[in-house]
């Protein structure tokens, strides 16, 4: 499916009614080993780069417009069809009784087979065109929180520090 084809079909899906709500979910990485920074070389110094990357943390989130945030788990490896199963578990729990499209981007993990007994009539899924992430509000969150020059909503640290405190605890 195109763009277009996508957004006429979500809005025919809000204009009737077909669904209570609509979730977009997504995840991010954010780096824990990566500085932002600036430095002056000279004539004749050498830069030494990383070799090896450092920690980094996964967030998974879901929002929608009626609820903003209705779930987000964070975990310190990267995605795959386990934690993702872990997830649409928890967030399922979340809309019980509601009747919910759930929209994804085409990530591997997002199609995994092991994945297709937690859908039904009342818990639907739909896919993304494949490039189109601007389609998927979640990437506008995803983007706020990991602009270090944004004035209004400079607390991409805090959230950090706070996902890598629950991290710990576990």
């Amino acid at each position: 499916a195109n763009q277009l084809d996508f957004v006429k079909e979500i809005g025919s899906l809000m204009m009737n009614q077909t669904f209570e709500e609509i979730l977009y979910i997504d995840e991010t990485t954010f780096n824990l080993w990566q500085k932002m920074g600036k430095c002056w070389i000279g004539n004749g110094m050498k830069l030494h780069m990383l070799k090896n990357r450092g920690p980094s943390i996964t967030v998974i989130g879901c929002i929608s417009e009626e609820r903003g945030l209705v779930h987000a788990d964070i975990f310190a490896d990267s995605n795959n069809a386990d934690y993702f199963e872990h997830f649409i578990i928890a967030l399922k729990q979340k809309c019980e009784g509601r009747r919910v499209l759930v929209v994804l981007d085409n990530l591997r993990v997002h199609h995994a087979k092991k994945l297709g007994h937690l859908y039904d009539s009342n818990f639907r899924h739909m896919f993304l065109p494949t490039y189109s992430s601007a389609l998927n509000p979640i990437e506008r969150l995803w983007s706020l929180l990991k602009d270090r020059k944004s004035t209004r909503l400079n607390f991409s640290h805090t959230v950090i520090s706070y996902a890598v405190f629950c991290l710990k605890k576990k």
